[in-house]
């Protein structure tokens, strides 16, 4: 059995022998979609580490927040963007609230951006001036990146138009339940329907101020 099988089995607690119905082994882009609907945080890698594993897991172990994955993505002007992968807590509540209220201009947004794929967002983009930060043991509140923070590939993904973009998510193995934008009306907008226009999105402003009513009555 190749290494890498006996590598993800192990990670997802799921057994890799032959299929009665069809007698072959899952390929590897069915391991790279098992690993991260099952909260492997590896979005830019097929197989993981042993070192990448043990910081799963001391992530699993000491974080309370849920592996809801999103997209945080910017539109540009001239009508491309600029898109990065999130892993924890992508939720309206969690990456919706923090955007909506600590990154609220073109200059921190761009800035949260070039990290590339993050594992969480946090308030700061960076720690605090004598703070100790790391992946495994992150500043509280602060953004954990994965090529900042573990060392991984910078991965940020410009798409030229929202056809481009549309295409990008059909065909994107990175399997997200929610969608950012930054538009250029400098408010954000999200959504929740994988593959439909961004155009019909609904602002973060009004999703929680509608909350806050039905809360009230």
């Amino acid at each position: 059995m190749p290494h890498c099988w006996r590598r993800c089995r192990r990670f997802t607690g799921r057994s890799n022998r032959l299929s009665k119905k069809n007698k072959r082994r899952p390929n590897d882009s069915y391991h790279r979609n098992v690993l991260i609907q099952s909260g492997g945080e590896l979005p830019c890698h097929p197989c993981p580490s042993w070192q990448q594993l043990g910081s799963f897991f001391a992530l699993f172990h000491t974080r309370t927040i849920m592996a809801t994955r999103c997209l945080i993505s910017k539109e540009n002007n001239d009508g491309s963007y600029r898109v990065i992968y999130s892993h924890w807590d992508g939720g309206p509540k969690g990456v919706g609230h923090t955007l909506l209220n600590f990154y609220t201009n073109d200059e921190i947004i761009d800035r949260l951006l070039c990290l590339g794929c993050l594992s969480s967002l946090g308030r700061y983009i960076e720690p605090q001036p004598g703070v100790p930060h790391s992946f495994v043991d992150p500043a509280k509140d602060t953004t954990v990146a994965y090529h900042r923070d573990r060392g991984d590939s910078l991965s940020v993904y410009d798409l030229e138009s929202e056809q481009d973009f549309l295409e990008w998510l059909r065909n994107s193995f990175l399997v997200t339940e929610y969608l950012y934008v930054w538009t250029k009306e400098k408010e954000w907008a999200f959504h929740n329907k994988r593959g439909e226009k961004l155009s019909e999105r609904v602002l973060l402003s009004s999703y929680f101020k509608n909350a806050f009513q039905n809360e009230q009555t």
